[in-house]
C-alpha cells in the first residue's frame, strides 16, 4: 500500500535523489502511458519498460547491446511511475542519449524509435520532449519527475517502489 504523508525520511531521500539526478545532463523527458482497461502494477509496467529498453538498445547498439562494454552506446534513464485519476499507469523518464544520437536528425529518429517500440511492447501513448539547455530546464523536469505523486512512499514511509533505472545508470550512494 502507498501512503501520501511525506515523512522526514522520505523528504531527505527525495532531496538526495534530486541532487544525484542533477549531476547528469538529461536530454529527453519522456512520459510513457499504459492506458489500458485493466490495472497494470508497477512491477508489470517496469517489466514492459525493461523489454522496451532492450529492444530500443538492440536497434541503437546492435546484438551486443547488453555487454557492459557497449553500455555507453545505450540510452540511460531514471524514471518514476504513478497512476492518473483513472488508475492508469504512466511513467516519467529522464533520458540521456549517447553522444552520437544528439544531432537533430538522430534525435528525431530516436523519438520515432521510442514510439514504435513502445507500441510493439503494448504501450498506448507517449509524450517526448527534448529538455532545454539550462540548469533551470533540467531541474524543472527532475523536480516534476520526483514529485510525491510520481515518486511515491511505501507503507513504511520510504521511497522506491515506483522507481525504474536503466542497467547502465550508476547513481551515487543514496
Amino acid at each position: 500500500d502507498l501512503i501520501e504523508k511525506e515523512t522526514l525520511r522520505s523528504k531527505i531521500q527525495r532531496e538526495t535523489i534530486r541532487e544525484e539526478l542533477e549531476k547528469t545532463r538529461w536530454d529527453v523527458f519522456l512520459t510513457l502511458h499504459f492506458r489500458d482497461s485493466k490495472f497494470i502494477s508497477f512491477d508489470n509496467g517496469h517489466k514492459i519498460i525493461n523489454d522496451w529498453d532492450k529492444r530500443v538498445s538492440r536497434v541503437m547498439v546492435g546484438r551486443k547491446y547488453n555487454h557492459k562494454t557497449y553500455y555507453n552506446r545505450r540510452m540511460t534513464y531514471f524514471g518514476c511511475s504513478g497512476y492518473n485519476d483513472q488508475n492508469q499507469l504512466h511513467t516519467h523518464l529522464l533520458i540521456k542519449v549517447p553522444l552520437d544520437w544528439k544531432t537533430q536528425t538522430r534525435m528525431e529518429s530516436f523519438r520515432s524509435l521510442v514510439g514504435r517500440v513502445f507500441s510493439d511492447v503494448g504501450g498506448k501513448d507517449f509524450d517526448f520532449q527534448v529538455i532545454g539547455d539550462t540548469n533551470k530546464d533540467r531541474n524543472n523536469v527532475i523536480r516534476y519527475t520526483t514529485e510525491n505523486r510520481h515518486l511515491s512512499i511505501d507503507n513504511v514511509g520510504q521511497l522506491g517502489c515506483s522507481i525504474i533505472i536503466s542497467p547502465n545508470y550508476k547513481m551515487g550512494k543514496l
